[in-house]
Order: C-alpha cells, then structure tokens, then sequence
C-alpha cells in the first residue's frame, strides 16, 4: 500500500501558545510526511515541558527549529527553501528531520546554522535549543556578573525534567525551567529600568 504523504507546503504547522511572562520562544516549521508530523508533535510537547512557547513568526523568536524532509526532490527543495527563510528572517536555526541524517547535506549550504540532528532525535533537538539560548546568558554575564548563576539552575532544571523528575509540579521551592526564566525577565527588566507595561509599549 503506498504511503499517503502530506506535501511540505501543506503540513500544518504547530499551534502559537501564548508566552508566558518571560519564556524563551520557538518558532517550529515542521515539513513532510505523517510520520515527521508524529516527530514534531513530540518535539514540541518536550520543548513546552521545559518551559518553552511557540511563536509562528520567526522573528523575535529566541530560536527557529526546522523539521526536515528528504523524501522526494521537490521536498528536500522546500526544506532547504525552510531554512533559507528562518535564517533571513532570524539568523539562529536548528535543523532537525530526514535531511538532518545527511548532515553535509545542510551544513555544505548553510554553514551557520547550530545544530543538525536526524528523524526521531528528540533529545538532541531540545538540547540544541537549550544550547541556543545559552549564548544569549553569556552575554548578559559579560555585562553584569550577576547574572552568571542563571545558566547553570537552567541546565539543572533541564536535566531534572529530562530524568522524569516531577518535583517541579509539587515542589515550589525547586527551581523549573520556566520559573528560571520568569526570574531572569524580571531582573533583566530591572537592570533596564523597565517594567511590564512599558515594555509591552516597546514592543
């Protein structure tokens, strides 16, 4: 029985969840077949367990996750197509899916983009997105050593949901992703001399 496929231009892309205050953002192309589609969805229930939001624009997006597929020519034109735009329009990208098996296949073309994982890589992609945003921390650091101490409860919050630890749920006193980054919006708000209102005015 031949496989029914979902053209690229047609896969539905992930529904936009509101941010919560502070909460890194990922703007998720996913391209290809049902079974990308399966992978993508599990992508994304990762990303929002760790405190991420998804964004439908790639702008202003921390970072921009690009789910591959190289089943057919015109497919792997439209992935390349994918990541062209996300790097136009954001410049920080993870590739992930059927063409991230050949990673050459990406970085020949597109040398800056962070990461390359295969289909079903679902660890490797939310660290690429975690390692994507880190960079981000170092510079607040450099500016201000205050700010040092945010990596590392991140990296541990992330690492004590990827064990399967639910005391974050229970817990208040223990550090979550998100209640991480709540806490570095504020300060960071703090240092600029901004509050919520007038920064919602910036925007």
């Amino acid at each position: 029985m031949a496989a029914t496929l979902i053209p690229p231009h047609v896969a539905p892309r992930p529904e936009e969840t509101a941010p919560a205050a502070g909460a890194p953002t990922v703007s998720f192309v996913s391209l290809g077949c049902p079974k990308a589609l399966v992978d993508s969805e599990r992508i994304i229930t990762r990303l929002r367990a760790e405190g991420y939001a998804l964004s439908r624009r790639h702008e202003g997006a921390d970072v921009v996750v690009v789910n591959t597929c190289g089943f057919l020519d015109s497919a792997k034109a439209e992935s390349l197509s994918a990541i062209s735009e996300a790097l136009a329009a954001n410049g920080r990208v993870i590739v992930t899916g059927c063409m991230g098996a050949e990673p050459a296949s990406i970085t020949d073309r597109f040398p800056q983009v962070l990461a390359v994982t295969g289909p079903q890589q679902y660890e490797q992609v939310v660290a690429a997105v975690h390692d994507a945003v880190l960079p981000v921390l170092a510079d607040l650091t450099a500016a201000s050593a205050r700010f040092g101490g945010y990596a590392p409860r991140l990296g541990n919050a992330l690492d004590r949901v990827r064990a399967g630890s639910t005391d974050w749920f229970d817990k208040p006193t223990i550090d979550s992703y998100h209640a991480v980054w709540f806490e570095l919006h504020e300060d960071l708000l703090a240092t600029l001399g901004l509050d919520r209102a007038s920064e919602s005015t910036e925007e």
